[in-house]
């Protein structure tokens, strides 16, 4: 089993299919490239649109979900899917880990709870692309405050 993104091929597919999104505007609960998308839905669709996960699956969630304290909807919308739509091809695993690969999906929480609320994808070179509210999706560097702030990645592997 190796790293999905370590192979060029996959890794060039899934770094042109992200940077198609940058530009697309912050938009709660959306997933349409250049019309708008959060941070989870825009990681999401964009596994789907290379083949790693066959649908994508979610359900409705507040803007301000994280501030009650409700059920962890990004991990819930992540492991959902990988373990009900994933391709067959696939595999993947949770880490805690400070040594980032490039397609690595950073699960980041910027709440003093603790609590999963933000996603970002790792694009190399300490860079991600994400989703943020003022923003939409644009690729920034990866310092050290969003790294303090990663829980953990999930990585994909090709079986």
């Amino acid at each position: 089993m190796q790293p999905l993104f370590s192979i060029e091929e996959e890794w060039l597919k899934f770094k042109t299919e992200l940077e198609a999104w940058e530009g697309t505007p912050y938009r709660h609960y959306q997933k349409a490239k250049k019309y708008g998308a959060d941070c989870g839905l825009f990681t999401g669709q964009a596994l789907v649109n290379i083949g790693v996960w066959t649908k994508l699956s979610y359900i409705y969630y507040p803007r301000d979900w994280q501030v009650h304290g409700q059920t962890p909807v990004l991990e819930n919308l992540l492991f959902d899917n990988f373990d009900n739509n994933l391709n067959s091809d696939y595999t993947y695993e949770k880490i805690k880990t400070k040594n980032f690969l490039v397609g690595d999906i950073c699960v980041m929480s910027l709440v003093k709870r603790s609590m999963a609320d933000h996603l970002a994808i790792y694009l190399g070179n300490d860079m991600i692309i994400h989703g943020l509210y003022n923003n939409g999706i644009f690729t920034m560097d990866f310092n050290k405050w969003w790294k303090l702030r990663t829980r953990y990645v999930v990585r994909i592997f090709k079986e």
